[in-house]
């Protein structure tokens, strides 16, 4: 793998931007889950930035508890368990 000094992921649409919720959602752990695995498409897979649904996560993933609290591990077991999640454009962010 070549490494390029200066590539500037943002100026080249490969990042999504920073998702957030009401200040009483801690869901830290569905935004870190999506913004990994979108990164990973974008290398390995596609050479187009796809952004991915977090609020798939926060909605669906039993083993994590919403906005409560979760882990990185439990989410991306279903992400695996369920072949992917969801693309963001399908399944929006809520701020509610």
């Amino acid at each position: 793998t070549t490494t390029h000094l200066g590539f500037d992921w943002r100026k080249n649409n490969s990042v999504s931007y920073v998702k957030t919720m009401e200040d009483n959602c801690a869901a830290s752990w569905a935004f870190a889950v999506t913004s990994l695995i979108e990164t990973w498409m974008l290398i390995n897979e596609s050479e187009t930035f796809t952004g991915l649904s977090s609020q798939e996560l926060i909605d669906c993933d039993v083993q994590n508890d919403g906005c409560i609290e979760g882990a990185v591990y439990y989410a991306l077991d279903y992400a695996l368990t369920n072949q992917g999640l969801n693309k963001l454009d399908d399944y929006k962010l809520s701020t509610t």
